[in-house]
């Protein structure tokens, strides 16, 4: 039974006038509202969205594009990146280009990469999820050891497999059905990511589908696909907004540290991973500290915002539900 659109009961109130039931999605808004650090934290994913949305505007209005080298602003005794200035706000980077760029654009890398994968990850594990529970039998076992399989993988170690073999030429693998770049790096997280969220939905599907709603939409001749989306899936998109406000920031960081290790997107699109490890290079940022700080703020600040927003989400929906 999904939650009601409106209430129709008034209840009367002080001096007579009437107080207006509020739904549940109402009282986890208040709730929500009520919690300081969750909506400022809202308020810095919303900021740090905006910017990776404008990083080509950004890009037009200081005159630097991402991958444009600047070689006169390299130190002419040692090559050195020169720091921050009116002309390059964030400085550059050893190769002589503009960080504050870098940065807008690695920021979108990450919002990109982390919100698709989440959201294939997420589509695929409810649909699965679903059935699983729903049906039960041969299909549950074996969709919930294909889950347990995953599950058991070392994540990271087949992640930079995966990533190097298909990175090693231009060409991608699979004779070029997999090519290197933003995509295969949202392949490969939704692939480990699905499980969580498929075992989160059986595991409710299999209390939901002994309800009585659900056993009244059976009496009705409701076909399976009805009963499955539209009696059992809105009694269970609360968790699955949890679930996704808690994975972003944790993809986030694995494409942050795939970048770093040198098997995430290639080396013409910028990442906040790949920025960080280019500032270990040498321990460069021991002199060029601002090579390291700006993408490293930027990268905290998006995984901590989305973090406190998670535990917001979930604690309104726990207090309003």
């Amino acid at each position: 039974m999904s939650i009601p659109a409106t209430l129709e009961t008034v209840v009367p109130g002080p001096g007579g006038r009437p107080i207006q039931g509020r739904t549940q999605w109402q009282q986890i808004g208040r709730a929500f509202r009520t919690d300081r650090p969750a909506v400022a934290a809202l308020v810095v994913v919303v900021v740090l969205a905006a910017v990776a949305a404008c990083a080509p505007l950004i890009s037009a209005a200081v005159g630097h594009g991402p991958n444009q080298l600047f070689p006169d602003q390299l130190s002419s005794q040692l090559g050195l990146p020169t720091g921050p200035s009116s002309r390059f706000l964030f400085g550059i980077d050893a190769d002589g280009r503009d960080v504050l760029v870098r940065c807008a654009y690695g920021l979108r890398t990450s919002l990109i990469v982390s919100l698709l994968s989440a959201a294939i990850a997420t589509a695929f594990g409810v649909t699965v999820g679903l059935a699983a529970g729903y049906f039960g039998g041969w299909l549950d076992t074996l969709i919930s050891r294909g889950a347990d399989i995953f599950l058991a993988l070392p994540v990271i170690l087949f992640a930079i497999s995966i990533s190097s073999v298909c990175s090693i030429t231009a060409r991608g693998c699979l004779g070029g059905t997999v090519q290197p770049g933003i995509g295969l790096v949202v392949a490969i997280l939704a692939l480990f990511t699905w499980p969580y969220i498929a075992r989160l939905v059986r595991g409710q599907t299999l209390a939901l589908r002994q309800q009585e709603f659900v056993n009244a939409a059976r009496g009705f001749g409701a076909p399976h696909l009805k009963v499955m989306f539209a009696e059992i899936l809105p009694n269970l998109t609360a968790q699955v907004i949890v679930y996704l406000t808690l994975i972003i920031p944790s993809n986030i960081l694995f494409e942050a540290s795939l970048s770093f290790l040198g098997v995430g997107v290639p080396q013409t699109t910028p990442s906040l991973g790949r920025m960080i490890a280019d500032a270990t290079n040498g321990n460069l940022f021991t002199y060029a500290w601002w090579m390291m700080l700006f993408p490293g703020v930027l990268l905290l600040l998006i995984t901590f915002s989305f973090n406190l927003l998670g535990d917001g989400v979930r604690d309104a929906i726990a207090g309003g539900g």
